[in-house]
């Protein structure tokens, strides 16, 4: 795609593109418009000319048999100009087909996949991944649908045009008679058509629950063979795709019933201006040539309308599904930028939580008026019960939730006037549960600073520890580590997930239980990897295994949202306060525990 033709990649915010079937389609039209403009005027032109063979014919009759044959030239040119016009610039329309419709659902799948990428993490929660990946690609898929499925409209526009003409070269009451018709016709299938595009919509969201469904199961294989429940998913399976076929039913009995009342309105229209032109022909007011015409504008409009049923049923089809996939994927993001949001001027990493608030959206409060300060380079400890409030913290400075009350500032700036972008691009994060892309080892630790040489990215790896063992696998560092890194064991994963880390080099690290899933002896020798890592840069480290946090300088810790007791390990662990009875449950005979019994 040439950089003319790459729609811009928004802020998280509102779409930059409209959120309606129609609205949308014209936007993405204004993307191409010379390729649009040129497959729109072959259709008109091309089927305008098709349109004017009946003229054609039925003047040339007259003038042969009125033995005007001065005029044979004129119209017998314009006949081969709709027999062999008409087709060439409809094959002309497929060439231009070629170079519009691939490259509108490119634009489609970019501005959808650009969007669905700034939202939030209780979006990604509440949406099956296979579901939101199903609604990009159908509404890439769609769009051009619809685009395309709406230009025989035109075409059938045209012929009802130029064959309105036509009978009004016969009679000026033909012509409005046809126009009447016409009136009707559109009245009366309107209100059908709304009704089908309303099933089309319910057929839409249907079949995203059963690509969910489908989705969620395949990404659970494992879990699926361990309970040996085949048939059980099976038969969870059964209902929803049920629905999907008694939607997608319904949908084909509305458009039968509607080509059936579209049948009987065209075909009783055509009968009686036909039977009326015949009468005229046997008093002798009408010519040969002029009933010939009638019966052959007759002949095409019914054609038209006889396609028309299954151009407006893949139209509506087109309608439904890119309507169900802007419903779900275009929505304002729930954490957005500020109009004016600048890029984070990160220095040395201090942070200050200054009376933060925090409610989740189903009500539940889990910070009140929380202080917290962090100096620059500073190392600290989170500890605490589960749903204490720890992993909470970490998600509101990273803005993956928004605050309830008070700031937070990340080196005296706020981080609510401050680009998520910027300020992801400043806190290296080591997770527990450490996923991987289904790409190569080299692209996996080259995700923490794209651009980065191999010499930096093998640089990273050997400070995260990790070199020797991509060195011992085939393909070594372009080994391709499965999904999620299914390749990959978990100790080898979090080494990974460091040298990315190590990579990207962020003055603020996050270390989110990072080795509570790993077996004591890969755990040892994952934290040599770790310090170095936490060297020079501000930590916070949420861990439940109490003795990683003899390293840091301050420990927190945390109850209910609140700060219960802080200091250093070596000051918690010698008092009698929480910190102290946790540890002594996970070492139940350290010197400390031994010198207080004593005492």
């Amino acid at each position: 795609m040439s950089p003319s033709l790459r729609p811009p990649l928004s802020r998280p915010g509102e779409p930059i593109f409209p959120r309606t079937p129609f609205a949308f389609t014209w936007w993405v039209v204004r993307q191409l418009p010379g390729r649009a403009a040129a497959m729109l005027s072959l259709t008109i032109f091309g089927h305008g000319l098709q349109a004017l063979a009946p003229l054609a014919v039925g003047t040339l009759i007259d003038v042969v048999a009125h033995e005007r044959y001065d005029e044979i030239p004129f119209y017998f040119s314009l006949l081969v100009a709709a027999w062999l016009g008409g087709p060439l610039l409809t094959r002309m329309y497929t060439f231009a087909n070629a170079f519009t419709m691939p490259k509108m659902r490119v634009i489609v799948d970019r501005v959808l996949f650009a969007h669905t990428l700034g939202q939030s993490t209780r979006f990604f929660n509440d949406n099956f991944a296979g579901a939101i990946n199903q609604r990009i690609r159908r509404g890439g898929q769609s769009m051009p649908g619809l685009f395309e499925s709406a230009l025989p409209f035109f075409r059938i526009g045209t012929f009802a045009a130029v064959g309105a003409f036509t009978l009004g070269t016969v009679s000026l009451n033909y012509a409005l008679a046809f126009l009447a018709f016409t009136a009707v016709f559109v009245v009366v299938t309107v209100p059908m058509a709304r009704h089908v595009v309303d099933l089309v919509g319910r057929t839409a969201r249907a079949r995203s629950r059963v690509t969910g469904r489908i989705a969620d199961t395949i990404s659970n294989a494992d879990v699926v063979r361990s309970f040996g429940a085949w048939r059980r998913e099976q038969e969870g399976l059964e209902p929803a795709s049920l629905e999907e076929y008694y939607r997608a039913r319904d949908v084909r009995m509305a458009m039968t019933g509607m080509r059936v009342v579209q049948l009987f309105l065209s075909v009783g229209f055509l009968s009686a201006i036909s039977w009326v032109a015949l009468q005229s022909v046997v008093a002798g007011t009408m010519t040969s040539g002029a009933i010939v015409t009638i019966l052959t504008v007759g002949v095409q409009i019914g054609l038209q309308i006889a396609q028309l049923g299954d151009e407006a049923l893949n139209m509506f089809e087109h309608v439904g599904d890119l309507k169900e996939s802007l419903d779900a994927l275009a929505r304002d993001h729930d954490i957005p930028d500020a109009p004016d949001a600048q890029p984070l001027q990160a220095r040395g990493g201090a942070i200050r939580f200054d009376d933060v608030s925090f409610v989740y959206p189903d009500g539940r409060r889990v910070f009140d008026a929380l202080n917290l300060d962090i100096r620059a380079g500073e190392r600290i400890g989170l500890v605490g019960r589960s749903g204490a409030g720890k992993s909470t913290l970490v998600k509101l400075l990273t803005r993956r939730h928004l605050i309830s009350g008070g700031s937070i500032a990340i080196d005296g700036q706020d981080i609510g006037a401050l680009t998520q972008a910027s300020i992801a691009e400043s806190i290296g994060e080591v997770p527990q549960a450490t996923e991987l892309f289904h790409r190569s080892i080299r692209e996996n630790i080259r995700y923490g600073r794209p651009g980065a040489d191999d010499a930096a990215v093998e640089a990273a790896a050997k400070a995260a520890g990790c070199h020797e063992f991509i060195l011992a696998r085939p393909g070594a560092y372009d080994a391709v580590v499965g999904e999620r890194g299914v390749k990959l064991s978990g100790g080898e994963k979090q080494r990974v997930a460091v040298g990315r880390a190590f990579l990207k080099d962020a003055p603020i690290l996050v270390l989110d239980e990072a080795t509570s899933s790993l077996d004591t002896e890969t755990e040892l020798a994952l934290q040599d990897a770790l310090w170095r890592l936490m060297a020079g840069r501000t930590v916070i480290a949420i861990a439940h295994r109490l003795s990683t946090l003899r390293a840091m300088d301050r420990v927190i810790v945390m109850e209910d949202g609140k700060i219960i007791e802080q200091g250093p390990p070596s000051v918690l662990i010698a008092s009698s306060g929480a910190f102290a009875r946790a540890w002594s449950l996970q070492h139940p005979e350290s010197p400390e525990r031994l010198l207080r019994n004593a005492s």
